[in-house]
């Protein structure tokens, strides 16, 4: 059995292409439209800081956030920008990506 490909498990081109990269201090990220309209856009959003302080850190070992929940909560927050910034009728296919590992 051959593995899938990607193009098996993606329809269509994006209309939209979201990349976005998160830290400690926040998470930040880029919007743009490929096949349909869309202001392209920079965001930025600073994490309050019970969230800094809860991170797993060397400081910080018995902290309760990581890095990783913090890459997970910096895609949503890109999904949400996406919705502001383009269209939500017209969402139908996007290319959502993190920046890392």
């Amino acid at each position: 059995m051959a593995p899938t490909q990607c193009k098996e498990l993606v329809s269509a081109w994006p209309d939209y292409v979201g990349v976005k990269d998160a830290s400690k201090h926040g998470v930040g990220g880029i919007i743009i439209g490929e096949d349909k309209a869309c202001t392209p856009t920079v965001f930025r959003y600073e994490w309050p800081p019970d969230i800094k302080a809860s991170l797993v850190s060397f400081d910080n070992p018995r902290g309760t956030i990581t890095n990783s929940d913090l890459k997970m909560a910096g895609l949503l927050m890109l999904y949400l920008s996406l919705e502001v910034v383009c269209s939500r009728s017209s969402m139908e296919a996007m290319l959502l990506r993190r920046n890392g590992s």
